[in-house]
């Protein structure tokens, strides 16, 4: 950064007041608090947007550590955000280990395993989804430093335990797309090749393990299409209620009331946009279309290197995979989110690319 650069980064307050992602979480968390009020609604919305609170509390450290612009502490965010992920892959893979017994020689014993795969966090699809995160950082993080590879294994192996097909197809989708925004030759290959080992073994283990449908499974028929979960009916679902309860939605965590007739898990509308309308109305729609929108915005304001990389690659799977499963208004996909916006740099006033991302750590932790 240069002088003049640095003399026009906002410092202090200024700085972390001036992060736009801060007002988008905030927002979510006055939502709440209106929805209390307005709606009648008990504490329960309060309570329900305290993910977006923590989230507007990691954008507003990460402004004020300067991650997004100093490069040594972007490298630690980095490094923390890694460890986080191959702890949860790890406890998802031993999870999948204790439960696969259950399912071997049983008949829909896919299912029987998968609904066993559990964390303190979250259930396989969930965490399945916040791993896609995990594979890019790792894969990124061991181009540095060899030993990451065994992080790597770590997220490839957690991925594999949780049985979702969706995330695995995502996976494939982010790697398809790491070719085409000036991500580097090795990491892509490295991201291809994890995403072809994830699909292939949870398609190999949904033959193995017998994914067909539980024997009484409800498979619910409605005006959309036939699905084993219902996703495509409870998505239609929040966007009709979205539609009928435009200004405010039925208050943070009210969907499942609205979903009564259909099959659990009901609770959710399985697509991030469908369950902030029904929840929040336009405004909790504009705040989950904000963050997605000022994450790729930072994230192809980056130069070619491992922030554009974590940023553009992760996020882009966490967005997907938050459009056909639960994952939006959780604690840990808010998290995330704000961790990665952090990662991306503060709100650019007076910034040029090389203040926002494109330093290098000290010696032997140059390139992430």
């Amino acid at each position: 950064m240069t002088a003049a650069e640095a003399r026009r980064v906002p410092v202090g307050l200024d700085r972390v007041l001036g992060d736009p992602a801060l007002w988008l979480f905030l927002g979510a968390v006055v939502l709440g608090g209106t929805q209390t009020v307005v709606l009648h609604a008990g504490a329960r919305p309060l309570i329900a947007a305290l993910p977006y609170a923590v989230a507007a509390v990691v954008v507003a450290l990460g402004q004020s550590l300067r991650v997004g612009l100093d490069a040594a502490r972007g490298h630690r965010w980095l490094v923390g955000l890694g460890v986080a992920q191959v702890a949860l892959a790890l406890w998802a893979l031993q999870a999948f280990l204790r439960g696969l017994p259950a399912g071997i020689g049983e008949s829909s014993g896919f299912y029987r395993v998968k609904l066993l795969v559990t964390t303190p966090l979250g259930d396989h699809n969930t965490v399945a989804g916040w791993l896609l995160v995990g594979v890019v950082a790792t894969i990124v993080l061991a181009q540095q430093d060899s030993r990451w590879w065994w992080g790597v294994a770590a997220t490839v192996a957690g991925s594999v335990a949780c049985l979702s097909r969706g995330a695995a197809a995502v996976l494939l989708l982010v790697a398809i797309g790491s070719w085409l925004v000036g991500t580097r030759r090795r990491v892509a290959l490295a991201l291809t090749a994890a995403a072809v080992v994830v699909l292939g073994a949870v398609s190999a283990l949904a033959v193995v393990l017998d994914a067909s449908p539980p024997a009484g499974a409800h498979v619910p028929e409605g005006r959309v299409g036939t699905s084993v979960l219902g996703r495509v009916d409870l998505a239609v679902r929040g966007f009709e209620v979205l539609a009928d309860a435009p200004a405010l939605g039925v208050g943070l965590g009210g969907f499942e009331d609205e979903a009564v007739d259909l099959p659990p898990p009901n609770h959710h509308a399985h697509n991030a946009l469908a369950h902030a309308g029904a929840e929040g109305g336009v405004p909790l729609l504009i705040v989950t279309l904000g963050v997605y929108a000022l994450l790729a915005r930072r994230g192809l304001r980056q130069p070619r290197g491992w922030r554009r990389e974590v940023t553009l690659l992760g996020g882009a799977g966490l967005v997907a995979h938050a459009q056909l499963d639960i994952l939006s208004g959780l604690l840990g996909t808010e998290a995330l989110l704000a961790a990665l916006l952090a990662l991306a740099g503060s709100s650019g006033r007076g910034l040029s690319a090389s203040a926002l991302g494109s330093h290098r750590p000290p010696a032997r932790q140059d390139r992430p």
